[in-house]
């Protein structure tokens, strides 16, 4: 196990078929086995990601306060209103910005980024 970087308290029988799993789809890539690791342990990082944001969208909208959204919303209306902040004010009001803490989105959002991911991994370069 130490030649594969993994601690012996942290390897379970899951976390072992969970990585190994997780190996499958890469090994017959064209790529060796540094860049393989680096694939691996970018979409790992990826949907840990995915996964916190979730979390922290579903806990935000379970226990959501009208008064204290409305005054985060009030704060952050008068910070773009001082002009200090032109591309995050023009972002924000674009319509289609309006999905982005949408709970239904999250599952395509992250079909999307998977992808994208994915795509920029399998394109040629360095």
């Amino acid at each position: 196990m130490r030649g594969v970087g993994i601690k012996a308290h942290a390897a379970t029988p899951a976390r072992v078929a969970r990585v190994s799993s997780a190996v499958r789809p890469v090994a017959a890539a064209p790529l060796g086995t540094t860049a393989k690791l680096d694939l691996l342990a970018i979409v790992d990082d990826y949907v840990f990601g995915h996964v916190l944001r979730s979390g922290e969208v579903q806990a935000r909208n379970a226990g959501a306060d009208p008064e204290h959204a409305a005054a985060i919303t009030g704060y952050i209306q008068g910070q773009l209103g001082t002009g200090r902040f032109p591309h995050l004010s023009r972002l924000v009001t674009d319509p289609a910005a309006q999905s982005i803490g949408d709970p239904a989105q999250l599952g395509q959002r992250f079909e999307r980024g998977l992808r994208a991911l994915l795509d920029g991994a399998a394109a040629p370069g360095d």
